[in-house]
């Protein structure tokens, strides 16, 4: 029996049952620095798809901001000091993301040390926000402590007092799609108020400067979609208990029809259906 199943093996026979999948696969699946290798209905599936474009020919994809240290920096709405708001900008969790639309309010905050595009300096924090500063600093020293981050040699140790990676606004603080970096099935949602800050997941927005929305509902749409949530899953790296982890690239490998090419007719219909169930 068995080598009756290897000879049909060798001899590129197709069998499928619920157990296993033996089918012949094109040599140039195994010439990218991953390997994509899917049964020949996904094969097929896989070559309309790429009759379109990237994600990323329409839209700017980016990595939410590392801060080196969360426990820190991210505190409760309640914690921040008086009169210092404007060092804190709206948090969101993973946990607390819904499909299509962002919460209306965040119970956290994270320390963002910018005035417009420009980061502050540690003597302009000290100067404007003196509680928070103090909090800083006695999170400063130890082995767990701000000035132990491992990183930290790449964004210059006179600046322990900062998150490491924290986005600028002009980035971050902007309508775009948000989702968990791991997930289940789709949750991505839209923040078209530019409103919150994310971590580690990946984020979307439209390059331009016109904040396109009705773009961005549309990709929406395509991403919560089946099939959208099959290209995802197909580039994403898999963990225990069928999560896949988003990640720029990940989402650079999903295609879609160009924006400009949808009827205006079926963009209206499609940006209606998804305000309906953002609401």
């Amino acid at each position: 029996m068995l080598g009756s199943y290897l000879a049909r093996g060798v001899n590129h026979a197709s069998m499928q049952n619920m157990h296993y999948s033996i089918y012949s696969t094109p040599q140039a699946d195994f010439r990218g620095q991953s390997w994509q290798l899917s049964n020949p209905d996904e094969n097929r599936l896989q070559k309309q798809i790429q009759r379109h474009e990237r994600i990323n020919s329409f839209f700017k994809i980016r990595q939410g901001f590392i801060t080196g240290k969360d426990a820190v920096f991210i505190r409760d709405k309640t914690d921040i000091p008086a009169g210092e708001d404007a060092a804190y900008v709206p948090y969101l969790k993973d946990r607390d993301m819904l499909k299509y639309a962002v919460p209306e309010s965040t119970s956290h905050v994270v320390f963002y040390p910018f005035r417009g595009d420009v980061l502050l300096t540690s003597e302009e924090v000290k100067d404007r926000f003196p509680r928070t500063w103090d909090y800083l600093e006695s999170n400063a020293d130890g082995p767990t402590g701000l000035k132990a981050r491992k990183s930290l040699s790449r964004v210059g140790h006179d600046n322990w007092w900062r998150p490491l990676w924290p986005r600028q606004p002009k980035h971050m603080l902007r309508p775009k799609i948000v989702s968990p970096q791991l997930v289940l099935f789709p949750r991505f949602a839209l923040d078209e108020k530019g409103a919150v800050a994310v971590s580690h997941g990946p984020y979307v927005y439209y390059p331009s400067d016109v904040h396109n929305v009705v773009a961005l509902k549309y990709l929406l749409a395509v991403l919560n979609s089946s099939v959208g949530h099959w290209q995802v899953m197909q580039h994403s790296h898999k963990f225990s208990r069928g999560y896949a982890k988003l990640e720029p690239l990940t989402l650079a490998n999903v295609y879609l029809p160009s924006p400009a090419a949808v009827p205006t007719t079926k963009m209206n219909a499609i940006v209606a259906l998804v305000d309906k169930l953002i609401e």
